[in-house]
């Protein structure tokens, strides 16, 4: 009888086993969800929730045309975001008897850049206008090329970016 005995024993112990197991699991992963909701009333998850805008919600881009001979490309920069000054081009295909002139751009604000250097940035509302040169005065179709790159203050750049825009120029 005591082999019976002994035997009914270990299984007792066995069978209380994972009742110890999962209780041991049930309190660590209590304490994980603790510690990580005071993480987050501290602040200590910000950074890594922090969602950053899509290219063309960072950089709104509009173009249009004043007078006869101007067009002023428009950036509407979100909060927290910039426009390097040095990625900035302007193309127009050639052979259509429009050419573009030297953007005229304001003044920016001057940012040590990790791998630029010493560079000029814009912030919130920027207008560059950029002169037209016509071969005649008619009415003329522009096609307007423009590339531009920009960051997140939080540390995200993004690629360059590309817009193609359709403009009319009225004749002079």
């Amino acid at each position: 009888m005591s082999c019976l005995v002994r035997m009914r024993a270990l299984n007792s112990r066995v069978a209380r086993r994972p009742f110890v197991f999962y209780a041991l699991v049930l309190m660590l992963a209590s304490s994980v969800a603790a510690a990580a909701g005071a993480g987050q009333k501290l602040g200590l998850f910000d950074k890594a929730q922090e969602a950053f805008l899509a290219p063309d919600e960072a950089f709104v881009f509009s173009a249009e045309v004043r007078g006869t001979n101007t067009v002023v490309v428009h950036w509407r920069i979100a909060e927290g975001y910039y426009l390097y000054r040095a990625r900035f081009a302007f193309r127009s295909p050639a052979g259509t008897g429009v050419s573009l002139g030297v953007p005229v751009f304001p003044k920016g604000v001057s940012k040590e850049d990790e791998y630029l250097g010493q560079t000029e940035v814009y912030y919130g509302d920027l207008a560059v206008i950029l002169p037209i040169h016509r071969i005649n005065i008619a009415e003329r179709h522009l096609r307007l090329e423009v590339s531009y790159q920009g960051c997140a203050e939080a540390g995200l750049c993004y690629s360059p970016i590309k817009k193609v825009v359709e403009l009319t120029l009225p004749a002079v």
